[in-house]
């Protein structure tokens, strides 16, 4: 089978523009896996800092509400 002259150069370009867009969709994909990663890794981050944060400030906030609860009794007194 005998093709148009041009058909077989547009069927190259086509391919090299295929594996154009494989291309820049791979490195999407890898990009977009750091960014979860980074997500990820930022919210692991969080969850820590919350459980220091609340460590750290329960005794004040224990300490203050017995004092309010001293000074509710000794106020009904």
């Amino acid at each position: 089978m005998n093709h148009p002259p041009g058909e077989k150069q547009c069927c190259h370009n086509l391919h090299d523009v295929n594996r154009s867009f494989q291309e820049d969709y791979n490195k999407l994909k890898l990009q977009l896996n750091a960014v979860k990663n980074t997500v990820s890794d930022i919210t692991a981050q969080m969850d820590m800092l919350e459980k220091e944060i609340i460590a750290i400030t329960s005794p004040m906030y224990e300490e203050a509400g017995q004092k309010l609860a001293t000074e509710h009794q000794l106020g009904d007194m």
